[in-house]
């Protein structure tokens, strides 16, 4: 088994940053999303209890 460099390790560390960041990214949009999800049959609910 091959000793990591410390290059090796600051690689490591960066892309699992970056990774986090983009979950991050991902979570936000989804959040948005089904927010705006929930708002929008909110909407169709009570457009349909006023008929």
């Amino acid at each position: 088994m091959s000793q990591n460099t410390s290059d090796d390790i600051r690689q490591i560390i960066k892309k699992a940053k970056d990774d986090e960041k983009e979950a991050k990214t991902a979570a936000d949009i989804v959040n948005d999303a089904t927010s705006d999800m929930i708002s929008q049959r909110t909407q169709n609910d009570q457009s349909k209890n006023n008929h």
